[in-house]
């Protein structure tokens, strides 16, 4: 199975089979960094509640052992502003959208 389709699966319903346990995600813009394949699942799933993203998918960049993904995502707020713009007041984004360029990039176990 090729990396892009493993992305693909795992950005569709997040399982801890597709992360190895000592992946680590970042997201640069916010700082917020997450260890550990079961605390990325949880982390990715409880934002899922904070912030409504549409992702359309620009280009996969597919290495021998790495992939990286382009995405254009529409973020909608719904409470406060989550991972996406820590620290600003709530009240300014809820039920807002923002349009962000995203770069994911953590390890995908490969089979």
């Amino acid at each position: 199975m090729s990396l892009r389709t493993l992305y693909d699966k795992f950005a569709a319903q997040p399982r801890g089979e597709f992360v190895n346990d000592d992946a680590t995600l970042s997201y640069i813009s916010s700082g917020t960094n997450v260890v550990g394949g079961n605390e990325i699942i949880k982390y990715i799933l409880r934002s899922r509640h904070e912030v409504q993203i549409a992702e359309k998918v620009l280009a996969y960049h597919e290495g021998h052992d790495s992939l990286t993904v382009e995405i254009a995502a529409d973020c909608k707020f719904k409470e406060g502003p989550s991972w996406v713009a820590p620290g600003v007041d709530g009240n300014l984004l809820d039920g807002k959208v923002a349009q962000l360029p995203l770069v994911p990039l953590f390890p995908v176990r490969t089979f």
